[in-house]
């Protein structure tokens, strides 16, 4: 893993960067999971399109979530121990925007709880390159078997991912990630945890 993506995932700042928290990690990569369902499924429509040679209505891919969603979604494990508000979250959204990440589908002065944001190019980026890091620790043996069963996290997605174990040292990074991005869309928010977790660990 590299300095950048340590400093990421432990919370310490550099003079350039804002720190990432696990909140903020869930998000981003919440996002970028349903980015990859709506686009495949954008080009399933194209090619029926395609095929058919009839007009349809343009399909859009692109994916927001509001705060309501997300306080609905986001997983208490991952939450600070000490007592935490909707302004605590919204103000984590608020840094992912103001860094980037993230961006905002409509006039900012909508209400608040219901103002749609979606992950930007930059966000993307910075999740394939905090998951692709679990190649790095595979093939340097800091992530292990035994590793995965001892983080926090749901019994059946350990499970899961162990089974990939044998096929995860021989792939790239690219593909590593895809591999984790499918689990996602399988086991939902809890296997984001559990992923944040075991990156968490070295």
């Amino acid at each position: 893993m590299s300095d950048h993506d340590k400093e990421v995932l432990s919370g310490k700042k550099s003079d350039e960067e804002v720190p990432i928290t696990p909140i903020q990690i869930f998000i981003l990569t919440y996002l970028y999971s349903e980015e990859i369902k709506e686009t495949r499924k954008k080009e399933v429509i194209d090619d029926i399109t395609r095929s058919k040679k009839s007009l349809v209505q343009e399909f859009s891919h692109h994916v927001s979530i509001s705060l309501r969603d997300i306080c609905l979604l986001i997983p208490s494990s991952i939450l600070p121990e000490n007592m935490i508000n909707e302004d605590h979250i919204y103000n984590q959204i608020k840094i992912l925007e103001y860094n980037h990440l993230i961006g905002v589908s409509v006039d900012p002065v909508q209400e608040k709880e219901n103002t749609p944001f979606f992950i930007t190019v930059n966000g993307i980026i910075l999740i394939k390159q905090l998951f692709s890091t679990l190649s790095d620790g595979i093939f340097e043996g800091k992530i292990s078997e035994e590793s995965i069963n001892q983080i926090e996290g749901n019994r059946e997605i350990k499970d899961w991912l162990i089974s990939l174990w044998d096929d995860l040292k021989e792939k790239s990074e690219d593909d590593v990630v895809g591999m984790l991005m499918t689990g996602i869309k399988i086991y939902g928010p809890s296997a984001i945890v559990l992923l944040i977790n075991l990156l968490s660990q070295y």
